[in-house]
């Protein structure tokens, strides 16, 4: 176990001043991957990323970088152990004690060789100490510029894109999932997988692309192949009767159109032959897509029917219609961080609403074409979306559109016929487990079923 140095006094982690992980810098590297804090493999041996989450790293996700041990720089956010644990004080308290360590740890210790094109921050502490920013959920798979002393965070009325031939103190961050994660939650390999592929493409200069110019004007002639989307007012109180705002519209070619509704709806575009459109959440703009175009010549494909397919059943999460569902999440935001080919946009909805829609309609794009090579991969898969999942967008729609006839009194009935029958398979679930597992907790569930009972897991694909 390695002594602190000096310069770790005055540290609220300082401790019995012992137990520092120096950061292995490679000067030449292009890359320098920051993590967390040292665990117990760590903390004995003074080398940073030696136990089970530097094995994963080496092995599993490297590879996938173009990286290799001994030719990445490595560290920590934090360079010790906190109370001889894996756990760090949290963030956001209000005696601030984490937020005081990862500044005097940054002072104390960071160095970025000049050699550094890009910066990968495992986790919140890691991005919070080098960006500034918060929520490694929401910033997962997309890059950030350094927060530098005495600079502003990074404001948010633009999509970031990076200097070209930015090195050191000015590379970019990717914010990544702490590979430890996975250990808890195994479904998040494949954001993962996905986060640190793009570091290869980073260095290729492939990702991110510059976002492209946007026509405010609409255009001639319907696109042949494009993707569809809308921005509008619902109404609360007539469904069907929402007030569109803006249509946005993204070709194969990387053309973007962003145009005012009192615009485009002066058109009724011709068409000639048959088009293919592609949205997110078909159901929620077919209706405004009727408007323009005859539904008749139009092939919808679903970006988010389609995702779900492939993915159900991966992790508990909400999709973006805001529904519990089983599996990865469907939202547009989190398909683009998996597929997208410029940098995060999401934040722009207030500040700059033109570039947000013109980039989820470019996002959406992207998306398919990642999702469709997915679904040619897997032709069971694909069968189940074209065959039963995406006929279905037309259906919700028109039943948004002219409801359905309900028996209520049979409705109430099987409400509490099935109160009943939950009541009863929780007491027989209690009386089996001995002691109160809740059946609505699909955590507790699988703990008891997997960890306890010994099942084996089901597979996390469809």
């Amino acid at each position: 176990m390695l002594p602190k140095p000096d310069s770790c006094v005055g540290c609220p982690l300082y401790g019995n001043g012992r137990g520092f992980v120096p950061d292995e810098i490679v000067d030449g590297a292009e890359v320098m991957v920051v993590g967390q804090n040292p665990g117990e493999q760590e903390e004995a041996q003074g080398r940073p990323f030696v136990g089970a989450t530097g094995k994963v790293m080496e092995q599993g996700f490297f590879p996938l970088a173009g990286l290799e041990r001994g030719k990445v720089s490595i560290g920590n956010a934090i360079r010790c152990r906190w109370k001889k644990s894996n756990f760090l004080p949290p963030l956001g308290t209000a005696a601030k004690v984490a937020e005081q360590a990862l500044a005097h740890c940054k002072q104390a210790h960071l160095r970025i060789p000049e050699s550094t094109r890009l910066v990968v921050a495992q986790g919140d502490y890691a991005l919070t100490s080098l960006t500034g920013e918060r929520g490694i959920t929401g910033w997962r798979g997309w890059l950030v510029p350094q927060l530098r002393a005495g600079s502003p965070r990074h404001t948010l009325t633009e999509v970031y894109e990076p200097t070209k031939g930015a090195r050191g103190p000015e590379a970019s961050v990717l914010a990544v999932m702490h590979l430890a994660s996975l250990f808890h939650d195994p479904a998040l390999r494949i954001p993962m997988q996905a986060d640190w592929r793009k570091v290869a493409r980073f260095l290729a200069g492939t990702w991110p692309l510059r976002v492209p110019p946007i026509d405010t004007d609409p255009p001639k002639k319907w696109p042949p192949v494009c993707a569809f989307d809308t921005e509008y007012q619902p109404d609360g109180v007539c469904p069907g009767q929402d007030k569109l705002i803006r249509v946005s519209l993204a070709t194969p070619n990387r053309h973007v159109y962003v145009v005012e509704a009192r615009d485009v709806l002066r058109y009724k575009y011709r068409l000639t032959s048959p088009v293919q459109v592609l949205m997110q959440n078909a159901p929620s703009d077919l209706g405004f897509l009727s408007d323009l175009v005859d539904l008749n010549k139009v092939r919808e494909e679903d970006t988010m029917l389609a995702h779900s397919v492939l993915w159900q059943g991966a992790s508990d999460s909400d999709d973006e219609a805001g529904s519990k569902a089983r599996g990865l999440p469907h939202s547009l935001d989190f398909l683009a961080s998996l597929y997208g080919s410029v940098n995060r946009t999401k934040h722009l909805s207030v500040l700059n609403p033109i570039v947000y829609s013109g980039m989820d309609a470019l996002l959406t794009l992207d998306s398919w074409r990642g999702i469709y090579g997915e679904l040619e991969r897997d032709p069971e898969s694909k069968w189940i979306y074209e065959h039963c999942v995406r006929p279905l967008a037309r259906i919700i729609w028109r039943a948004r559109q002219h409801g359905l006839l309900v028996n209520q009194d049979r409705v109430t009935s099987v409400v509490k016929e099935l109160k009943v029958r939950t009541q009863e398979a929780t007491l027989q679930a209690q009386a089996a487990v001995g002691w109160p597992i809740n059946l609505g907790s699909s955590q507790q569930v699988s703990n008891w079923l997997f960890n306890i009972e010994g099942l084996k897991a089901p597979r996390t694909r469809r």
